[in-house]
């Protein structure tokens, strides 16, 4: 057959008749169209354009860089071959030649707001975010309508922290666009990060009625639901993400986060695994699981976890942190190698943080800025021990700052709020945001309460913002940071004729190192259990990782020694499998099933106290003893039995019993401590006059003295002080 050779007219006609294939969508006949001009007029440089465009549509990305690059070479000054193929190159990741490419096409044409566009992304994708907003705002400039350019400018300022702009922004996209949905989206996404919850729910939901499809709005909608503690509402939408996304192991990740915080950690632990088997190297799935396995006692298997996600990710400080926060629970390190340990976060990440310079005055008798750092000034124990020391600060010499990284805000938040010189929410700004705000408040003395718990903020004093920098509270060990001077502590949980095993300088506050505020809205004390039920009950509601081997080697022998006696064990996780492994661990030890009380539920808050009404006496736990645990218990009238430990996180109880005047419920060995809670048991009188009285005793006391304990810890801070003016 013979082929005739397409003259202009005819060229146009095909060109024209391959675009309209390719605008309705049927791709692979416009190739062929594409290819059938191209075999005639191999010069055509439009051609060879559209086939690049075609086939990167495609999926054909280096058939695209060769039909581009042929286009470019028959025509090396029209722009939007040179866009086009930086678009390609985009798409493969090849971010430098992206780049290249459209500076050119700028280059052969200035007023191309699509490549300034483009340019801008590439910038953003490269990480260079401030050439990312200079190209965007250029093609806004050129297009002041130009739609993909102020999205694309709200990513940028979304990337670079600029929470503020990018709101603003996207506002701005939906109000031009009410129906794109990425930017509603990504709209919530930023409002959340903000802690506008109920606004990003309403923004998310607003996406998914224009898409119901949008899978990630879903996953977005969860974790807002998530950060509000809305968890079955969370566990809803991670489930409806999943089923549409059953291979992203990150969500299966944060869905375990949601069950955990349920109590259904045997369903956490699912997840977690299911997300390490989608991704085994996920840094995240071996420290959340990590972290289940420590919240169901499984100590040997959780410090396996954490350490394997810390091998995928030295460098990781909040992996760190979990592992040393873990290993205090672990009754096989003693103080000198949990020292050693913690020295690894000075070595890894504080040593190399550039430290801050400081231009306090130095006057030794002034009045003092005390700033003090926490997550926890909110429904936590924390907050009741803070609560008296903000409450008796002597407000002429000593203005409180309270800077929290409290997500959702609550009525206890608002109670320290009016009891502090100022209150600044930290939550949503990083380590040197806070650092900054904390030199423009020209802190004298700032006091870390967090140490390595869940969202502290090491980093903000490794850099030391202040002169003087503390930790106190909320960590029962040291920090391990160079950078904070002093640990406060007493007599009796860090004995002075000891070595100091801290990073930190110990000063040693009288009586006792900490002050109880008990809640008011603590139910009244019942009548003793004892005498209603005829056998003695002893009780725990410590966190299930403090219940290790040799705590329940000596409850099964307490047990034995006391007939009849039963030992009820309660926590929002103690169910499933957890609870059997529990159970069947006391039968190895000769406990039956009989003698424990293990079906009640110790919700997390105060709902948990109702349940001392069932306890005549309370066991504390070793190597870290339940200080927070022993002082409720007091409270509603119910003693308590402790272990002096070898180290300041195992003797806090021990402290604060020596306050409340019954050293004579403080063990110095294992056997011992059997044995005081077996003669306490056996003295039923006692136990009924105790119920009566203790928690009058515990409001008498030095626990509980704001005014007195304040003095000491005031005076602390005055040498503190003055050692630093004299340097």
């Amino acid at each position: 057959m013979r082929t005739t050779t397409l003259g202009v007219t005819n060229l146009e006609a095909a060109m024209q008749q391959a675009l309209e294939l390719h605008r309705g969508g049927d791709l692979r006949s416009a190739a062929l169209a594409y290819e059938r001009i191209l075999q005639s007029h191999p010069t055509e440089a439009d051609a060879w354009h559209m086939l690049g465009v075609l086939s990167h549509q495609l999926g054909k990305h280096e058939l695209a860089i060769k039909c581009l690059a042929s286009a470019i070479k028959l025509n090396p000054i029209e722009a939007a071959y040179h866009s086009n193929l930086g678009v390609v190159y985009r798409s493969l990741g090849r971010l430098p030649e992206a780049i290249a490419e459209y500076r050119l096409a700028i280059l052969r044409k200035p007023d191309y707001p699509e490549a300034y566009s483009n340019l801008g992304q590439a910038f953003r994708e490269h990480g260079e975010l401030d050439e990312a907003e200079r190209q965007l705002r250029e093609a806004l400039r050129l297009r002041p309508d130009y739609l993909e350019a102020l999205y694309n400018l709200a990513q940028v300022q979304q990337d670079r922290g600029a929470r503020d702009d990018a709101i603003a922004t996207y506002r701005e996209v939906v109000r031009q666009d009410p129906n794109h949905v990425a930017a509603w989206n990504n709209l919530g996404v930023a409002l959340k990060n903000q802690g506008k919850f109920d606004e990003a729910r309403a923004v998310l939901e607003q996406a998914i009625d224009i898409n119901p499809d949008l899978v990630e709005a879903y996953y977005n909608l969860a974790q807002t639901f998530h950060a509000q503690g809305l968890l079955v509402e969370a566990l809803d939408c991670y489930s409806q993400f999943l089923t549409a996304r059953p291979g992203y192991a990150a969500g299966h990740c944060n869905m375990g986060n949601a069950l955990e915080d349920l109590g259904q950690v045997d369903e956490a632990i699912d997840c977690y695994r299911e997300a390490l088997r989608l991704r085994p190297e996920m840094v995240e799935g071996h420290n959340n699981l990590a972290h289940s396995l420590q919240v169901q006692g499984v100590l040997e298997d959780a410090e396996k976890g954490f350490r394997r996600a810390l091998s995928l990710a030295p460098d990781n400080q909040q992996v760190l942190s979990n592992l040393l926060f873990f290993l205090n629970y672990q009754p096989k390190y003693d103080q000198e190698r949990l020292l050693a340990e913690h020295r690894q976060w000075e070595t890894l990440h504080g040593a190399k943080i550039a430290r801050r310079s400081h231009s306090n005055r130095k006057d030794p008798d002034r009045p003092l800025r005390i700033g003090y750092i926490s997550p926890d000034f909110r429904s936590h124990p924390v907050a009741q021990f803070i609560e008296p020391v903000l409450a008796y600060h002597d407000a002429s010499q000593f203005q409180t700052y309270l800077y929290a990284d409290v997500a959702v805000p609550d009525l206890v938040s608002q109670q320290l709020q009016e009891l502090a010189h100022a209150w600044v929410n930290t939550r949503w700004l990083d380590h040197d945001q806070v650092a900054n705000r904390v030199q423009a408040d020209e802190i004298d003395i700032l006091v870390d309460l967090a140490g390595h718990t869940a969202l502290g903020r090491l980093p903000v004093f490794a850099c030391k913002p202040a002169p003087v920098q503390v930790t106190y509270l909320g960590y029962p060990n040291t920090t391990g940071l160079s950078s904070i001077d002093y640990r406060l502590t007493d007599a009796i949980a860090d004995p002075p004729e000891e070595p100091n095993l801290h990073s930190e300088t110990l000063v040693r506050l009288e009586p006792s190192f900490s002050c109880y505020a008990p809640r008011i809205d603590a139910p009244a004390v019942n009548d003793s259990p004892v005498a209603r039920n005829g056998f003695v009950t002893f009780g725990s509601l410590h966190a299930l990782s403090k219940l290790n081997s040799r705590v329940l080697d000596a409850w099964a022998k307490l047990l034995k020694a006391v007939p009849n006696s039963r030992l009820l064990i309660a926590r929002h996780e103690f169910n499933g499998s957890t609870r059997d492994r529990f159970v069947a661990e006391f039968r190895k030890r000769g406990i039956e099933r009989t003698r424990l009380i293990v079906d009640r539920e110790a919700q997390p808050g105060q709902a948990h106290l109702p349940l001392y009404g069932e306890i005549d006496i309370s066991l504390d736990v070793f190597p870290w003893s339940g200080h927070t645990t022993a002082c409720e218990a007091i409270w509603m009238g119910v003693p308590v039995i402790t272990l002096y430990g070898n180290r300041h996180a195992g003797r806090m109880v021990a402290s604060m019993l020596r306050s409340l005047g019954h050293p004579e419920w403080i063990a110095d060995t294992a056997n011992t401590y059997v044995h005081k809670a077996r003669d306490l048991a056996q003295d039923v009188d006692q136990l009924v006059k105790l119920r009566a009285t203790l928690r009058e005793q515990m409001r008498q006391s030095g626990i509980c003295d704001g005014a007195r304990f304040i003095r000491s810890l005031e005076n602390a801070y005055r040498q503190m002080w003055r050692s630093w003016c004299e340097g």
